[in-house]
């Protein structure tokens, strides 16, 4: 999370212009005024735009992750393609095994037809 602090840094330096200033010159005081404030507000912008980011990346579970250079890498197509392809792989061995017990039934009902069948193999 970040916070008005982690820029404290910047912010002093004018802080500290603007108290130099503040004995002396009343155009130098609005300025340094203006630009303290702009200044204290793009921080506060800053800081918004980073936890909103980190905020996004947290609900997306970890299908937008960014990669070494910093791009995001967007996981979500690999991870679709491998479900998809489980989803072949089960429905394909459902396949096979309702084939296997058709073709077993089959066997054994034509068994029963021709008098030679035997209830153990």
């Amino acid at each position: 999370m970040y916070k008005i602090s982690d820029f404290k840094d910047v912010t002093s330096v004018y802080s500290l212009l603007l108290y130099y200033f503040f004995c002396n010159i009343t155009m130098c005081k609005v300025i340094l005024a203006t630009l303290t404030v702009i200044l204290i507000v793009s921080c506060y912008a800053q800081a918004y735009k980073l936890n909103a980011e980190e905020e996004t990346a947290d609900l997306s579970h970890n299908l937008v992750k960014r990669d070494w250079n910093g791009q995001y890498n967007n996981n979500y197509d690999e991870q679709r393609r491998r479900e998809e392809e489980e989803r072949r792989r089960r429905e394909e061995e459902e396949r096979r095994r309702r084939e296997e017990e058709e073709r077993r039934h089959r066997e054994e009902e034509q068994r029963q037809r021709q008098g030679n069948w035997r209830p153990f193999p």
